[in-house]
């Protein structure tokens, strides 16, 4: 913490603008040496304004970029130390030569999300503040970076403090009967304690209870296109992707093999995946391996979407691929289904109650059935929609407090047990010893994801992940 750290804070590879960043105690120092303001060395700095000049070598005063600098004093800023950043061109070599500059003026080079763990260090920011920067950097989806942007905020934390506190106000009284048994302390209200654990216990679970949704929200979804050779899933694959990723003939039984390709939906990373149709009768032996392959790709989604084709009559295959999504579970809470009636723009060859009644006859729940053409791009915006619902639920609140990652559930999961073990003990009227205990367990458990309880191997674990000049 003594040091001054620099990197380059921009991604990797060529752009118009490169960031490289220094921050520490000599940040300024270094800064001031290695920059020249448009008349010179700059006299007399105002924080956080940018200053026009060049990047230039100390020893030999050779200019080597037109920049930008920016002069931050701590605590107010990123670090909460004093920091430079200089904005030169976004050439790799230009930057590389900029943070060697820095180097040679004594700043070392930072370790991967180092800038971030100072923050963390300095009580700038929580650690669930300090990952929800890592997971804001890396986001894929919408939903993503909402999830990603309310942690940063504090929902998280202020939660697991309302609950931590409601444990350290059960504690009190009890921890004050135990160090000293000898003074006059107030009675002990079992009720109050008690009334104080099933809070704490309420906010963990609801905490809990969106944890699946976090997980989705950050990491995506993966949903099966599953169906009859020939219903139009390959169509449907491409209209998703808005490109033609699948190959669509009007013969039946193209797609041997699954395809697999991520596409934004709904504000979701969706993994979709095409698969070859469900038969029980495979031409040759590509075709039954292609079927096997559908089959294990149902086994491993989360969402299917049944496409059935609403300008053909219902037939057995029809019935199997639908039997097939019951028998591994879909159709429940657990793993939605979505029914597509596709070929709508075709005359229709099924009414809507025959499809009812197969679909119950199959044992399917659909959570929706959309009407769609792939062909003329008709109903892909409600089936996006449905995706997202089904990945999401109604309930993904934009300012919701989401526990999305997998550290965060295993506290609340032991944090919650421990809350569980207290209040059976305290009913039990057995020694408040062990309540207290309890207790302790499960302030800590939370206390992990804030980082107020937190030791270095897991810091390690964590900030590795980050990029260098995060």
């Amino acid at each position: 913490m003594d040091d001054t750290i620099a990197a380059t804070a921009t991604a990797p590879g060529r752009g118009a603008i490169g960031v490289v960043r220094i921050s520490g105690p000599s940040a300024w120092n270094i800064g001031l040496a290695i920059f020249r303001g448009k008349s010179g060395a700059l006299k007399r700095i105002t924080p956080r304004y940018l200053y026009y000049g060049h990047v230039v070598s100390p020893t030999s005063s050779e200019q080597l970029d037109e920049a930008l600098a920016v002069f931050f004093r701590g605590p107010h800023t990123y670090t909460a130390e004093d920091m430079v950043e200089i904005h030169s061109h976004g050439s790799p070599l230009i930057l590389r030569r900029v943070t060697e500059l820095a180097l040679s003026q004594g700043a070392r080079s930072a370790e991967p999300g180092e800038f971030t763990l100072r923050a963390f260090l300095n009580g700038r920011i929580d650690l669930a503040q300090a990952e929800a920067i890592a997971d804001l950097v890396s986001s894929s989806s919408d939903a993503a970076i909402r999830q990603s942007l309310n942690q940063l905020e504090g929902t998280l934390s202020r939660q697991t403090k309302q609950a931590n506190d409601a444990i350290l106000r059960a504690m009190a009284p009890i921890e004050a009967s135990i160090d000293f048994p000898e003074e006059e302390v107030p009675p002990i209200e079992r009720q109050e304690i008690q009334r104080l654990i099933q809070s704490a216990q309420t906010i963990a679970a609801e905490l809990l209870s969106g944890s699946e949704r976090g997980r989705i929200a950050r990491e995506g979804i993966s949903c099966v296109i599953a169906g009859r050779p020939n219903a139009g899933k390959s169509s449907l694959f491409n209209a998703l992707l808005q490109m033609d990723r699948a190959i669509v003939t009007a013969m039946a039984g193209t797609t041997r093999d699954t395809l697999e390709e991520t596409a934004l939906l709904g504000g979701v990373a969706v993994r979709l995946t095409d698969t070859a149709g469900i038969t029980d009768t495979a031409a040759d032996e590509a075709e039954a391996i292609g079927v096997q392959r559908s089959k294990a790709a149902l086994d491993a989604a989360e969402i299917a979407i049944l496409v059935i084709d609403i300008s053909q009559a219902l037939c057995d295959e029809d019935m199997a691929a639908a039997q097939m999504l019951a028998d591994r579970g879909y159709g429940s809470a657990r793993r939605p289904i979505i029914a597509v009636l596709n070929k709508t723009d075709m005359p229709h060859a099924i009414a809507g109650a025959a499809i009812q009644n197969m679909l119950a006859a199959a044992g399917v729940q659909p959570l929706t059935i959309i009407e769609a053409s792939a062909v003329e791009k008709i109903g892909l915006r409600e089936l996006e929609s449905a995706i997202s619902q089904a990945a999401l639920g109604d309930q993904f609140a934009e300012h919701a407090p989401i526990v999305a990652r997998a550290r965060h559930r295993d506290a609340l999961l032991r944090a919650s047990e421990a809350l569980t073990d207290a209040q059976k003990t305290l009913i039990s009227g057995a020694p408040l010893d062990f309540v207290a205990e309890d207790l302790r367990e499960a302030s800590a458990r939370l206390s992990e994801i804030t980082g107020y309880q937190v030791n270095e191997e897991l810091l390690t674990i964590i900030f590795r992940d980050f990029c260098i000049g995060k």
